[in-house]
Parts: structure tokens; sequence; C-alpha cells
């Protein structure tokens, strides 16, 4: 059975876990520790932090550098193929609430913000990497899709309010490179 045959309304759920946290629960292949590109904390992890609410996410693939193959059909050169040489992944969504880990990677702070640490000095880190966990449900909350993947997330387009209303932050995570990077689909 084609688990992706079909439509669904899809709401996603994103957690995030910073690189050098300790590791309480490690995911399979991996190893309490710190955790970096080659050491994943699993999804029950509980130092994972909910991003918030999300209003609305895409996923997205952009070829950084594709080569185009050409030969002669049977004079003309005509394009055979297409090679991808870069490619590179992002993830956006948008949350409904600002959190303390939304302040922290938008001020690019290197205090990990707390109830018990909330005074930091901004723009004085580099933008946060680690682990982002991705679990989406269907219209009749049902498990879709669940993904972990590592690089540099950032909250973009600034933490505004506008004529009173809610403040809403923009994540983008671009992923990196990683062995332990993956995605598995409800197979029902």
């Amino acid at each position: 059975m084609t688990p992706i045959l079909g439509s669904y309304a899809l709401g996603s759920h994103c957690y995030f876990f910073r690189e050098g946290d300790a590791i309480t629960v490690p995911a399979a292949g991996s190893a309490a520790g710190a955790a970096t590109s080659a050491n994943q904390p699993a999804a029950s992890d509980p130092l994972y932090m909910n991003l918030g609410p999300i209003l609305s996410w895409e996923d997205d693939f952009k070829a950084g550098k594709v080569e185009e193959v050409w030969g002669p059909s049977p004079g003309k050169l005509q394009l055979l193929d297409e090679i991808d040489l870069k490619v590179m992944q992002k993830c956006k969504f948008d949350v409904e609430q600002v959190s303390a880990i939304a302040l922290e990677i938008f001020y690019r702070t290197s205090t990990k913000l707390t109830a018990a640490s909330v005074q930091f000095n901004p723009n004085n880190a580099p933008t946060r990497r680690g682990w982002l966990h991705i679990e989406r449900y269907d219209q009749s909350n049902n498990f879709f899709f669940a993904c972990d993947l590592w690089g540099r997330i950032r909250v973009t387009g600034g933490v505004l309010g506008k004529d009173g209303g809610l403040t809403k932050p923009s994540f983008e995570m671009t992923v990196y490179y990683s062995s332990l990077n993956t995605a598995i689909l409800n197979n029902q």
C-alpha cells in the first residue's frame, strides 16, 4: 500500500536540540555525550525543545549546481541528462508563540535561556546548530511522517508585531550533511 496516495491536511510539530547539549537518551548508533552531527539524541530525549505550535510549514530542495549532459542525436546536440552536483534542503515554518529558544536563536546569544537564566548579550554567538525533529500527523491524528535533520537554524524576518497582532516567529533550518539524517513514513 502506498502511504502517500490520498489527500491530507498535515499538522506539523518541530523540536530542536542544541549542538553541544548533553544527550540523555541517545538515538540508535549514538551515545550519551554532546550532540553533534555524528551523535544524535533520540526523539524521546526530554531536552528537545518544542519550537511552538506550527502555523505553516514548507520543506524545500534547491539545486545549487546542475551539470547538463549533451550528446549528438544524430548530429545536433540534445540534452541527455542533468546531474545535480550540489543540492540544498531547507525546512521553513512559522509558529504561533514566542519561546525562549526562539529568542535565543534570533538574538544569537550564547546564553541558554531558561526560567532561571533570562539575561543575555545579543549577537555574541554564531547561529545555532543542532538537531531538528519533525513529526507530522494527518487530519485524523494519525502519524504520517517524521524526520531528524542536522543543520543550522535561524529565526528569519525579525521578531515583530503588527497592529497589535500576535508575534509569530518564522524559523528556517538549513540542513547539513549527517549520516544520521533520516526520515520515515507511516506505511499503512
